[in-house]
């Protein structure tokens, strides 16, 4: 997913939180991606939203600083889910 951002990295991630909330009701955890040395737990499923990629943008000749920025969406189940290997995909394919 890309988007313009012109107003602020939070505005946008806050846009997409709230946009998966509402479609996915479903869904138990909807967060910021947050790497972390040894693992933590996360309740699932869940939807975990990373900044993967940030370029600048357009200049807008406002002041302001426009950068061009790729999401990506983690879809997590447990391991204990049934089928979890296709459970996953068809998650992602939902997300999508």
């Amino acid at each position: 997913m890309k988007t313009n951002v012109d107003d602020g990295l939070t505005a946008g991630h806050d846009a997409m939180e709230a946009a998966f909330r509402e479609a996915m009701p479903w869904l138990k955890t909807v967060d910021a991606y947050k790497p972390v040395q040894g693992g933590q737990a996360v309740t699932s499923p869940a939807v975990l939203i990373e900044a993967v990629e940030m370029q600048p943008g357009r200049k807008a000749g406002n002041g302001k600083t426009p950068v061009e920025v790729e999401f990506a969406a983690h879809c997590i189940l447990s391991v204990t889910t049934s089928r979890v290997e296709l459970a996953i995909r068809n998650f992602a394919a939902l997300v999508i």
